[in-house]
């Protein structure tokens, strides 16, 4: 089997294909999306960790000798 990845970022596209080796005999479940919103984020931010408590917005981020843990209301980053 042959697994493809589409990839856009900043009004690029790149097509990602790798081989798989299917061990299972039951398909897995396929499991679509929608994005029904978006938020701000801090692109310099890399995110480890999401969890949404209420309306709030718990991320730990990092970089070597930069992470952190902080509380976001996502809807204004």
């Amino acid at each position: 089997k042959i697994l493809t990845a589409k990839i856009t970022f900043d009004g690029e596209t790149v097509d990602i294909n790798k081989n798989l080796k299917v061990l299972s005999e039951k398909a897995p479940e396929i499991y679509t999306y929608t994005i029904i919103n978006e938020y701000p984020h801090d692109t310099k931010a890399y995110t480890q960790g999401l969890e949404f408590h209420n309306d709030t917005l718990y991320e730990s981020t990092g970089k070597k000798g930069q992470s952190f843990l902080r509380k976001l209301d996502f809807k204004t980053g």
